[in-house]
């Protein structure tokens, strides 16, 4: 998976470079995102993600923009682990 998160924080029509700290960075969003779906639940608080979807799609409706489409997808681990008594675990 973040072989694909790695290329969708590039834009189809910028041309770019392979680069290490870049892929590294790729492995630590993966690596949050993987933790917060793995996490313990059933302490009673629902996620809404409806706006964090909305600003997803949009995204990928201007143009494909992959890049920012993949930043709403990186912000939902800390939005995860900043639900209320949620750190309390």
């Amino acid at each position: 998976m973040h072989c694909e998160l790695f290329l969708a924080t590039h834009h189809y029509r910028h041309p770019w470079e392979f680069t290490y700290p870049e892929i590294e960075a790729s492995l630590t969003a993966c690596g949050n995102l993987k933790e917060a779906v793995q996490a313990p639940s059933g302490d009673g608080w629902a996620m809404d993600i409806a706006a964090a979807k909305e600003r997803f799609e949009d995204a990928l409706d201007n143009d494909l923009d992959a890049p920012a489409a993949v930043k709403v997808r990186a912000n939902l681990p800390t939005a995860f682990w900043n639900i209320p008594t949620r750190g309390a675990m």
